[in-house]
This record gives C-alpha cells, structure tokens and sequence, in this order.
C-alpha cells in the first residue's frame, strides 16, 4: 500500500496518514507526503482517477499532466489492461470494498501501488497502480504487478471495517490497537498479532526508535519469521506479504519456521482458503504467466505510510 520513500515511522503500525503503498525501491528512505485538497488525498504523479461499480471503471477525473504522463493518460487500453487483471485477482464479492481507481506514475513517490480509505469508517478503499511501472519492460513483467495487487488487495482486506473499527479509541480497543482504529478480537490482525508478534513487539519498537540499522538488525535476528525482509516493518506489511505468499504459492509450505507457520496459519480460515482457490482459479495468477508469480523476493515492497 502505498506513498513512498519510506519514513522511519513507516516501521511503526501506528502511521500518520491513512495510505499504504507499494514501494519500488529504496527500501529505508524518506516517504513523501501526502496532501489532500478539496478532499481528496495526493501521492503525486497522479493521472486519472476513476469510479469502480463491479467490473467496470468509469473516468472521475483527468489530471493535468504532461510528457509521458500526458501519453499514459491517453492510453485508455493501458488503464484497462491493468484493471481487467485487478478484476481478475479482487473477486467480484470483495470488490465492493473499492470505489476508486488511481491510475498514476511512480516515479515521483517511488511506489508501484497503493491503497487508502475513502471513507471514514473504512468500508470502502481506493486503489492506485503505477502505470509506468506496470509496463516497465513490457506489461506484468515477472509478474511483479500481480503480486503487488495480491499485497495491496491483502491490506483492503485486513484494515476494512469489517476487521477494524475506526470509531474506538485506544483505551476501549480489546484487540490491537492501529492508527486506523481497533483491530477487533479475532481479526486477523489480531490473530497474527497474539501469535506471532506480542513475544517481539516490545523490541521491535525499541528498535524502530533507534533507526533503520537496529531494524536491519531486529530483521537479522528474526528472519525466519518473516516470508520476506520486507514483512518485518510491521505487523500491517507482514500480514499482506505472507497473504501473497499464501496465494501465490502452489503448495503449503512443509517448513517448520515461524514464517511457515504464518502462511500454514491463514488456512484456518475457511474464507481465505475459498479466497485464495477463487483467485488462483479465476485467472488471476495463471493467466499472468504462471501459478507462481512471486517476484524476486525483497524487490517490490509495500510501506503503510502515516
């Protein structure tokens, strides 16, 4: 999810703005900030906005652009190209939770992806995809696009109001505690938490305070807990990174690490098996090249920007 050059904080789960993206490189660096005018939120680099009602988009808005970006504004079949493979990854029922479209470049932010709350109960989302990194070396090259929707999409569908209640203060969350609100009992946020985060959670945000090298180091420490560098900034961006891996892998994963287990964890859940089966049998991995369209792990990341 996201805005990106990343910002220390970008660490913490607690964020200053409510926008999470997909970082393309840089891992570590300063995240850029996002303003928001008449409204509506600002990454830079936008291009077009548009609605989303079921399968279809429909153009909200043309931003003023020029050079390439003008050249990616016009290319309509681009646009399309890259939400018909949304559509084939965000089954239909779980596409309601998205109501906006972004389509934008990354090169000013750095990100290849984001997503955000619309509203401020969290039920519906807008989705941003960088059209340049998109095509970059031709479309979905090695399938990196895929997978950072797969991210993205793991975010909607863990930081929604069905999973996290914005209204709740901090003194009154019995779950886990977000700057997007409350994480409910049972979330999966909350579940990943009390599993697998509340043991290391008093170190990582000793470590987090003290700069990105006691982070290298806290990730040094516990890498086999995290399916990739990148799942240990936080709780947010673990829980999306190993929802990819949980997807995109064809197999259960036959390790007895605790990033193994993390993944094995999601297949208690009924509705993430159904989930992941919809996904990799409507199109979405297979007509993208292949079953496994994980990337080289550690090159796409996603930062939840405050």
């Amino acid at each position: 999810m996201r805005e990106l050059k990343l910002k220390s904080v970008a660490y913490l789960i607690v964020l200053l703005t409510l926008i999470t993206s997909c970082k393309k490189e840089d891992f570590g660096q300063e995240a850029n900030q996002t303003t928001v005018q008449n409204g509506e939120s600002e990454i830079g680099g936008e291009i077009t906005l548009y609605e989303v009602k079921g399968d279809k988009i429909t153009v909200v808005k043309d931003y003023d652009v020029s050079g390439s970006d003008r050249d990616f504004q016009n290319d309509r079949d681009k646009h399309q190209q890259i939400w018909d493979l949304v559509t084939k990854i965000v089954p239909l029922s779980h596409r309601n939770k998205m109501d906006k479209f972004l389509i934008y470049s990354g090169q000013s932010s750095g990100t290849a992806g984001f997503v955000d709350p619309t509203s401020n109960d969290l039920s519906t989302w807008r989705m941003g995809i960088a059209i340049d990194y998109a095509y970059e070396g031709g479309f979905n090259t090695n399938k990196e696009l895929s997978y950072t929707i797969i991210h993205e999409f793991g975010h909607i569908l863990t930081l929604n109001n069905e999973q996290v209640n914005a209204s709740t203060a901090e003194n009154n969350c019995n779950g886990f505690y977000l700057q997007e609100g409350c994480a409910k009992n049972g979330s999966y946020l909350h579940t990943i938490y009390k599993r697998f985060w509340a043991d290391i959670y008093p170190e990582f945000k000793d470590k987090h305070n003290e700069g990105q090298t006691r982070m290298d180091q806290f990730y040094e420490k516990y890498q086999d807990r995290f399916v990739t560098e990148y799942a240990a900034t936080n709780l947010v961006e673990d829980f999306a990174e190993v929802f990819a891996f949980f997807v995109t892998k064809e197999n259960r994963p036959s390790g007895s690490t605790i990033a193994d287990k993390k993944v094995l964890m999601l297949y208690e859940f009924p509705e993430l098996v159904n989930l992941r089966n919809e996904i990799r049998s409507n199109g979405g991995t297979r007509s993208a090249g292949g079953v496994n369209i994980l990337p080289e792990p550690g090159k796409w990341r996603s930062v939840h920007k405050h």
